[in-house]
């Protein structure tokens, strides 16, 4: 009885208790011995393959961690199944499995047991009376005996893994240098944008938004920049898609919306004249648990009508997660805050889905704008009539010059934004 309970003791040490399977310790374990192997034996190679659920946190969310917990269950099947006799699969934690594949020889076999575990994602798991999709990231790294630690193994498979999230998930990606190189030099960035967070080396500039037919000025867009010490001002394309890879997008869109609503409040009170604030949210931004009640203390800090503030998400953003955004939508309209759908006509949003949005502005992507011929012409007429039937207001981007201008009063745009008005600038360069 004492042996049996021993052995239990030392099967729960070295296995995940929800699954089953091997835990990392044991994982790990086995790895050495197989690095010791592959020194011994000329050319041997095996291969780790690193797995990551792409959105396991919205099954949790939105139905409750049993599911979370049934579909963890089904997916270790799922990973044994799709393995060859002598694989390992091991449970990290979380969402995260590591694969161990040995004498792989050439990469197509590692390469092709990743794409039979995605297609086995591919399908539906059954939990209790429905079912569940889930997709997967995989990083593959191949070793052989020129590797020092199955520490050095994993985290090369783990940086090739999201390689894969970066090209949008349920895909597999083969490590390779350039791929660490990419790691390391976002790691300095990171490092960077929190330095600049900290000593508040974010500014915001302001590009004016006017009302077409009679160009008044009705309003403002704040842009975020970044005013390095050593670089100087950087635009948003440099910095935003780590923001939003580290998640720091969210204080620094917290910054942007309290600062843009500041900024919109000063003006109102020094010029007596209540003008509009458009502000930018991300995707990570809108979908965090904590977006609503930042949203309200920016509203209450600064005392700024919530009707003159208008938030724009893109059109990809909209249709990423349509269930939840129509949440946030709806809660961010009883606040009586408006709401603008950007870059429209760049995604692939269908008119039905656009219908049941609670959005009061369409904006028109400047790529419709800048070179308007005959056939734009018919898509933006389109676009404009579409809007009105549904109640928005439709603002015209990229504006820049007067033909441009004149074609979209033509075809009833509500209001205009671009060059010809002006680029965005410090608010000590506007007098509103």
């Amino acid at each position: 009885v004492r042996k049996q309970f021993e052995n239990e003791l030392l099967h729960r040490a070295l296995h995940d208790e929800l699954t089953g399977l091997p835990n990392r310790a044991l994982f790990v374990d086995r790895m050495n011995v197989v690095l010791e192997q592959n020194k011994r034996i000329i050319n041997k190679e095996s291969a780790v393959l690193f797995l990551d659920l792409d959105n396991f946190k919205f099954v949790n969310d939105s139905f409750g961690h049993g599911w979370g917990d049934q579909l963890l269950i089904q997916i270790a099947r799922r990973l044994e199944f799709s393995l060859r006799p002598g694989d390992t699969v091991a449970r990290f934690g979380g969402d995260e499995f590591a694969i161990l594949l040995e004498n792989v020889g050439k990469t197509e076999i590692a390469r092709h047991i990743a794409e039979r575990i995605l297609s086995e994602f591919s399908k539906p798991f059954p939990i209790d009376d429905g079912e569940v999709f889930v997709t997967a990231s995989i990083g593959i790294m191949h070793f052989n005996a020129a590797q020092q630690s199955s520490e050095e193994v994993l985290r090369d498979a783990d940086i090739a893994m999201y390689s894969a999230k970066r090209k949008g998930g349920a895909c597999h990606e083969i490590f390779n240098v350039k791929m660490r190189e990419h790691t390391l030099q976002r790691m300095d960035q990171e490092i960077d944008l929190r330095r600049a967070l900290e000593n508040h080396e974010f500014v915001l500039h302001y590009q004016p938004i006017y009302e077409a037919a009679y160009q008044k000025l009705v309003g403002y867009e704040a842009l975020i920049r970044w005013q390095h010490p050593k670089r100087g001002l950087i635009y948003p394309g440099e910095f935003i898609a780590v923001a939003e890879e580290t998640k720091l997008i969210v204080p620094i869109g917290n910054w942007v919306l309290k600062t843009a609503c500041a900024q919109a409040q000063a003006w109102r009170m020094s010029s007596g004249k209540a003008q509009k604030m458009a502000v930018n949210i991300s995707r990570v931004q809108l979908l965090d648990d904590n977006f609503l009640s930042n949203l309200q203390t920016a509203l209450q800090e600064t005392g700024f009508d919530p009707y003159f503030l208008e938030l724009e998400i893109t059109e990809s953003v909209a249709m990423d997660n349509v269930e939840v955004t129509l949440q946030r939508l709806a809660q961010m309209r009883q606040l009586g805050v408006k709401v603008a759908i950007d870059d429209f006509g760049c995604g692939y949003s269908s008119l039905d889905h656009l219908k049941h949005f609670p959005a009061n502005t369409l904006k028109i992507d400047r790529t419709f704008i800048n070179d308007i011929k005959e056939d734009d012409l018919a898509i933006v007429s389109a676009m404009i009539k579409m809007a009105h039937q549904l109640r928005m207001k439709v603002i015209g981007e990229g504006v820049e010059n007067e033909d441009q201008l004149t074609i979209l009063v033509k075809l009833d745009c509500d209001e205009v934004q671009g060059f010809y008005f002006g680029k965005g600038v410090s608010p000590e360069e506007i007098n509103p």
